[in-house]
């Protein structure tokens, strides 16, 4: 029987007839160390430990920055980040802790790839409504700092830059952002997603 470690190769141009899978393939699949799955899980794992990085560094800015609305942002920005985290660990526990050793992996992988394409479109949207926080809150730690906080409320030209920061990265970041979801996760729910054509060729 083929080997299927080619089916979980990297190779998106290679056509494979698979065979019907037994209990040593069913083990193969689970086995691989190097499966999208595995991998999936690993780049959401890192993806969190950023976050927590992140998050303690706006922790240190609350304390070190004095100001009512800077700290007001921040802490919705903190309160992203946490929630962010708990939805990465979500979807490992959902998705990629376990792969079935019956007939249901076919459903499994079905699930993986229509679960985390949601998930991530769900980033994508929560991440629209976080950008201009985030920008807001950055926008007032210099102003803070130096006590020029009555400047932005008496300045029309510190509320246009602001709106013009709006309109101009809030687009740029969510493309940045689905391009590096993209770079690190894509790749690996592609390849899930060849797995289940090929396994519905068979059926």
């Amino acid at each position: 029987m083929k080997d299927l470690k080619d089916i979980w190769s990297q190779n998106d141009d290679q056509n494979i007839n698979m065979p019907e899978f037994n209990s040593d393939d069913l083990a193969k699949l689970k086995e691989r160390s190097d499966s999208p799955l595995k991998k999936l899980k690993r780049n959401i794992q890192i993806n969190s430990v950023f976050g927590w990085v992140f998050l303690a560094g706006f922790i240190v800015l609350l304390f070190i920055v004095d100001g009512l609305w800077f700290r007001v942002f921040m802490t919705i920005l903190c309160f992203a980040y946490v929630a962010g985290i708990f939805f990465n660990r979500w979807i490992i526990q959902r998705y990629l802790t376990e792969i079935p050793m019956d007939d249901s992996l076919l459903d499994h992988l079905k699930g993986v790839h229509y679960g985390m394409n949601k998930a991530f479109r769900a980033i994508e949207m929560a991440s629209i409504l976080i950008y201009p926080i985030a920008m807001t809150a950055g926008f007032l730690i210099p102003l803070t700092l130096e006590n020029k906080l009555d400047h932005f409320n008496e300045s029309a030209f510190l509320w246009i830059l602001l709106l013009v920061l709006f309109i101009v990265l809030t687009p740029a970041c969510f493309y940045l952002n689905r391009y590096m979801t993209k770079l690190a996760f894509g790749k690996y729910v592609k390849q899930i997603k060849d797995i289940v054509d090929e396994m519905e060729l068979v059926e």
